[in-house]
């Protein structure tokens, strides 16, 4: 048996109305670029032992053009996915001073939006 991620929501889970109803304001429709860069930002914060990234980090890790990284977490912060965080030196230059973002909501709440057929 394997031990669960802090971002793994159990199997059978009763979800509180309060719960149900942010997830209906969070839910909105993402892209298929959003997805790619939420799922993104989940692997680097899991094998990096950071809890953010900059869109600059996330594109050098994800191999993403940063002019494809940057919209989609403006966007994915819009529709409270992620989490804009202090603005900070960036890990990969130095000189460069940025906001991070870290995920709001776990990776499996992906696998719910695609069950609910969206």
């Amino acid at each position: 048996m394997s031990q669960r991620t802090l971002f793994d929501l159990p199997a059978e889970r009763v979800i509180a109305p309060a719960s149900s109803e942010g997830w209906e304001r969070v839910k909105r429709t993402l892209t298929k670029r959003e997805v790619e860069v939420f799922l993104a930002l989940h692997r680097y914060v899991e094998t990096s032992g950071y809890h953010d990234a900059t869109g600059g980090e996330l594109a050098a890790f994800s191999g993403l053009s940063v002019l494809n990284v940057r919209p989609r977490l403006t966007g994915l912060d819009d529709k409270g996915w992620i989490v804009r965080l202090s603005i900070r030196s960036s890990r990969i230059a130095s000189e460069a001073r940025c906001h991070p973002y870290r995920p709001a909501l776990p990776a499996a709440a992906i696998k719910r939006l695609r069950s609910e057929g969206r």
